[in-house]
């Protein structure tokens, strides 16, 4: 039950901030070569189908190797330069040589459509590398269909591929969670039955007037213990992270649903619409109607 929990926790959050996974590379690269990403991106990854190749950034003192079927993930999207060789070249892009060994990648965008600081990417630490005998079943399947997928040209290619790259972070995320110790954040959260109630009880019901006393017997802690423990990990007081929850869901229902503000403001247990849009500009640093406007 505890690990039903928490897989429903994660989802809710991750449709709540909207993920979306874009492959915007599939090279393949020849002799020397080297390709250099100035974090462009929210976050990114890179699968190494086949070959080998490194993995520089300016904090590493030795470069990362990586071999066919390793993974890499940058939850911040850091500089980074990815080559053919021990050393980098220089801070410039090259193409590669005709002759010489061939390394096949997939490259790949992660983001969330909302705006406000994202608590998935942000319980991730700078890098993630993940090699191909770390993997589970289930996740190696995913990294060999991708690069099985991009090798071909058929109809639906791209829709495929970034599909399969959804599967492919939410997988990364769950065995980040099993194998990594979390020591504070969502994914700490995540880890701890008795705050995962609280936080699905949230979840679920962000309309409720819950207060610090309903979420601790919800979680079956003493109210004081439960405080300080939430705290402690999510770095939030629980009345907190619930308005941040609340304005997360606020921003998805105006800007995709195009719902009235005092609707909103009604479903999310508001009393009036104007305690609701001060606190929505108060954490999402704009006014709710404007973000309508701007759908």
């Amino acid at each position: 039950m505890p690990e039903q929990l928490s897989t429903d926790l994660l989802h809710l959050i991750l449709e709540a901030h909207a993920l979306r996974v874009r492959i915007f590379a599939t090279p393949k690269l020849c002799g020397r070569w080297q390709g250099v990403h100035p974090s462009a991106y929210q976050a990114s990854f890179h699968l190494v189908g086949e070959g080998q190749c490194y993995l520089h950034m300016r904090h590493l003192r030795t470069p990362i190797p990586l071999q066919g079927g390793d993974l890499v993930l940058l939850p911040r999207d850091d500089w980074h330069i990815l080559s053919s060789e021990p050393h980098p070249m220089g801070e410039e892009a090259i193409t590669g040589d005709i002759q010489g060994p061939m390394t096949a990648m997939i490259c790949g965008e992660i983001r969330f459509d909302q705006q406000t600081s994202n608590p998935i990417l942000d319980a991730l630490p700078p890098l993630v590398v993940m090699r191909k005998g770390d993997a589970d079943g289930a996740l190696d399947m995913i990294s060999r269909l991708l690069a099985l997928e991009a090798e071909r040209n058929d109809l639906g290619n791209v829709l495929v591929l970034n599909r399969l790259s959804e599967a492919l972070f939410v997988m990364i995320l769950r065995h980040h969670l099993k194998h990594e110790e979390q020591k504070k954040g969502l994914l700490a959260a995540l880890a701890d039955p008795r705050l995962t109630k609280a936080l699905v009880a949230i979840h679920r019901s962000p309309e409720e007037r819950w207060q610090v006393g309903s979420l601790a017997k919800v979680a079956g802690m003493s109210r004081t213990v439960f405080a300080q423990r939430f705290a402690e990990v999510l770095g939030l007081t629980p009345i907190e992270y619930l308005t941040r929850w609340r304005m997360q869901l606020a921003q998805q229902w105006l800007r995709e649903r195009r719902e009235p503000v005092s609707v909103v403001a009604k479903k999310l247990g508001y009393e009036t619409e104007t305690a609701f849009r001060r606190a929505f500009q108060r954490i999402t640093g704009m006014t709710p109607g404007r973000l309508r406007r701007q759908g």
